[in-house]
């Protein structure tokens, strides 16, 4: 695709102003199958409500018979943002690139991965201090989109993805969150060599935060002083999208729905569990998941009636069973998580029975001594 007709989807797609229909944006990797998650569209079918149910599903009608049909053989990555009647819209764009799979929906279209196309595209980490909370987020701005950031404040959530949420008490960070935060950020430093980190936040507890961080931080490439300043001015208001609801069953389902800090089912909870991701385990009374199968060799964990002849990851045949439900609340209980009961014919009933909002969403260190 020519740069002059991404940087008019991206304009078009940035500046569109939400209906009562949501949008579906989905990203497929074409280097594999071609084919929406289809698990993660089940998810998603649970979790948009009755408002959306109609018009979402006629958006991934419209993806799937596109994907059938009109993919072109040299491509390597698919974006399409579809909306459902009253107001319907699809706009597909077909990329020499691969894209991340991805599934998400919301009143706005999701641009984060898209925008990594557009030409001196920068990214920037903002870790947000406030509250109960430090909130990490990445921020992607470019030639295309700096103006609309800077001119219209409704649109800027749109360029912002969040990526953690570590969670302390009104007292304060204790030292073990602040280095678990240091450790989070110098991770995505790593992974994504951002333009800068930029701490906000005020008070005694910002102030504690800024200076652990600006001492455990790895050296990253420093950018131009006016630019930090201009997206700290934006921050606050494009964060707000992402504040929690009163209602910690509300915030699972939004966050299920952004494909952000949000696991479904006993496969995806299990497998934030054991990467330390877990902030707030959702459990129904009636939840009896088949055994878990977890291999010694590589710590892989398996959900299956029977006990597997080997490990799935690694092929060693040194698995040994245990109780998901009972193991899950005593890890849950030790990494100081909360743990919720949720109604069998809610939500959390219809994905399976358990669900979970998460710290992060970036892989952590394994918590090998919880199975």
């Amino acid at each position: 695709m020519f740069a002059k007709d991404l940087a008019k989807l991206i304009r078009t797609l940035a500046t569109l102003e939400p209906d009562e229909a949501p949008i579906v944006s989905c990203y497929v990797d074409l280097t594999g199958r071609p084919q929406i998650d289809e698990q993660r569209a089940r998810v998603l079918g649970h979790a948009v409500g009755a408002a959306w149910q109609e018009p979402f599903e006629e958006a991934l009608d419209r993806i799937r018979a596109y994907i059938a049909r009109c993919l072109r053989p040299d491509a390597k990555g698919l974006a399409i943002f579809a909306r459902g009647s009253p107001n319907p819209m699809f706009l597909p764009i077909q990329s020499l690139q691969p894209l991340p799979d991805r599934l998400v929906v919301n009143s706005t279209p999701d641009m984060i991965d898209l925008l990594k196309f557009e030409d001196h595209s920068e990214s920037y980490l903002a870790v947000r201090v406030g509250g109960n909370a430090a909130n990490v987020f990445e921020i992607r701005l470019g030639a295309i989109t700096r103006p609309i950031w800077n001119r219209y404040e409704a649109f800027r959530s749109r360029f912002v993805r969040q990526r953690a949420r570590v969670t302390y008490g009104r007292g304060g960070p204790e030292d073990d969150v602040i280095e678990e935060l240091t450790a989070l950020l110098n991770a995505l430093v790593e992974s994504q060599a951002p333009e800068a980190v930029i701490l906000e936040g005020s008070g005694k507890t910002g102030r504690r935060v800024a200076g652990a961080l600006r001492e455990g931080l790895a050296p990253s490439p420093r950018l131009r002083s006016p630019s930090v300043r201009e997206v700290q001015a934006g921050l606050r208001t494009a964060a707000a999208e992402f504040e929690p609801a009163p209602d910690s069953m509300e915030t699972l389902r939004r966050q299920l729905l952004l494909d952000s800090l949000a696991a479904a089912g006993t496969q995806a909870t299990m497998d934030a569990l054991m990467e330390r991701q877990l902030d707030v385990v959702f459990m129904t009374p009636s939840y009896r998941p088949d055994p878990g199968w977890v291999c010694r060799a590589c710590w892989n964990i398996t959900v299956a009636p029977e006990k597997p002849p080997a490990c799935s990851d690694c092929g060693k045949a040194d698995v040994i069973g245990f109780d998901i439900r009972e193991d899950m609340l005593r890890a849950a209980e030790t990494l100081g998580c909360g743990v919720e009961q949720a109604d069998d014919g809610g939500l959390v009933g219809r994905l399976g029975g358990v669900g979970a909002l998460l710290r992060h969403s970036e892989p952590g260190v394994r918590c090998l001594e919880v199975v």
